[in-house]
């Protein structure tokens, strides 16, 4: 298991997670597994095995019988998760709430869609490296040619968003372009414009303009947009809001200025830590 858990009893004996090819020692890399991939959770997660694990193994037989009656009874893998994830307290109130509702938006969804739906919400909170992890392992499950094509392209321009976020513009244009492979539209065309303006490679210009007909003129209306674009980007506000204390220089305002660039620093670490776990 990638991360950091802490886990309170920790066996000797494994539980092999076939879906994700793993090994798990404790409840808590259980639980955190579960977590980490509700999309790959269903009622196959919970076999009698798994109860069995729990209640000899790792000797927590409260939590492995009910599971257990759970499991015989056929009740819905939600209820599982819940179960498995409120025992204890690895994980908060309102996280384990937070899984309920990503499995009530999900539940329905097919696998592919499920990864999708991952992906999206970690673009959504600026996780960038994470998500294409995502949607690399995705697209690695799908054939173009027999797939939905407007999901597959989709997926490619989900995937591109996420290089630009890194500021990769030649791969997000390979990116771009693999969704018009697919499916072209003008809101994918006007991308693979502006990423391949934005990579300064005269090659991927000359392609936006031999193979999908972007004119000159066209390019300079997205240089344009380009140059309007980055005019409005300004300094992170987290810091710029503490350079009114740096300027005043006084030994109190110095400290708070301190303390609240640290905090600044914290954030940044702990959102470095989670797009590497």
């Amino acid at each position: 298991m990638s991360g950091l858990i802490l886990a309170l009893k920790r066996s000797d004996r494994a539980y092999y997670i076939s879906e994700s090819d793993i090994k798990i020692y404790s409840l808590e890399e259980l639980q955190y597994y579960i977590y980490n991939n509700l999309y790959l959770v269903t009622e196959s997660f919970f076999t009698p095995g798994l109860a069995d694990y729990i209640i000899n193994v790792l000797d927590l037989p409260v939590l492995g019988k009910k599971l257990e009656v759970m499991i015989k009874k056929g009740v819905s893998y939600k209820d599982m998760v819940s179960l498995v994830l409120s025992y204890g307290s690895y994980y908060t109130v309102g996280e384990v709430r937070d899984a309920e509702a990503d499995m009530r938006e999900t539940g329905d969804l097919s696998l592919a869609e499920k990864l999708k739906s991952k992906g999206d919400n970690l673009v959504r909170n600026n996780k960038y490296i994470q998500a294409r992890k995502v949607y690399e392992a995705l697209l690695s499950q799908l054939d173009k040619g027999s797939k939905n094509e407007d999901f597959v392209a989709t997926v490619w321009n989900n995937l591109g968003f996420t290089y630009m976020g890194l500021f990769l513009y030649e791969e997000g244009y390979y990116c771009y372009k693999m969704a018009a492979d697919c499916k072209l539209s003008q809101p994918i065309l006007d991308r693979l414009a502006i990423s391949a303006l934005l990579s300064e490679n005269k090659d991927l210009i000359e392609d936006v303009e031999k193979q999908y007909g972007v004119s000159s003129d066209d390019l300079d209306e997205y240089r344009v947009y380009i140059e309007k674009s980055i005019r409005k980007i300004r300094v992170e506000p987290k810091i710029l809001n503490n350079f009114s204390d740096f300027k005043l220089r006084t030994k109190e305002n110095m400290e708070s200025y301190y303390l609240r660039v640290d905090a600044v620093i914290e954030d940044w670490k702990q959102s470095y830590r989670e797009e590497v776990n």
